[in-house]
């Protein structure tokens, strides 16, 4: 093929090789963003955080302000040595609406970044106080209106930096609300 023929097959497809231009990386990007939606929509990716002391209003629910601090382990809990429970209370406010919301954990957010999981074995945790949202919107004894997540923590005595409890309210996946805390 010459140099003119060249040039006139790409005049006469100009239009068709511009589409082609375009088409080709928005079609990836679209693939690329549906896959990645498939594997994390229902995951909890993006935080929402509330500062210390602040309230939120997250999912139509009202978040907080949370407060942490040292606690007893209580007369039969056999901590592992060098630990301590932090126990962190959450007031929670649904407005009637029926919901379920999962605490995943509560985490270090510098530092070393480590993670520690609600535990009510270990401790002897009074099992009325509430470690997560019932899906219903009574809560204990058919009562409705606000409650408080009292969450105790098994953590290491050396733990330093501030703390964020991490809550997933399931229908707002993949937006998740963490909370931050200093014992």
């Amino acid at each position: 093929m010459d140099a003119v023929s060249a040039a006139t097959w790409l005049r006469r497809n100009a239009l068709a090789l511009s589409a082609v231009a375009v088409l080709l990386p928005v079609t990836a990007a679209v693939v690329v963003g549906n896959e990645w939606w498939s594997a994390n929509s229902g995951r909890d990716v993006f935080p929402v955080t509330v500062a210390e002391g602040e309230s939120a209003r997250f999912g139509g629910i009202s978040w907080g302000p949370a407060r942490a601090s040292d606690a007893e382990p209580g007369e039969n809990a056999e901590l592992p040595p060098r630990t301590k429970v932090i126990a962190v209370d959450i007031p929670v406010d649904r407005h009637g609406k029926a919901t379920t919301c999962t605490v995943t954990g509560l985490r270090e957010t510098s530092g070393a970044q480590r993670e520690w999981q609600v535990d009510t074995k270990t401790t002897d945790w009074n099992y009325r106080l509430q470690t997560f949202c019932k899906s219903e919107s009574t809560v204990e004894s058919g009562q409705s209106g606000p409650f408080t997540l009292s969450l105790p923590f098994v953590v290491p005595d050396d733990i330093d930096g501030p703390l964020a409890v991490d809550l997933v309210v399931i229908d707002e996946l993949p937006r998740f609300l963490r909370v931050e805390v200093t014992p």
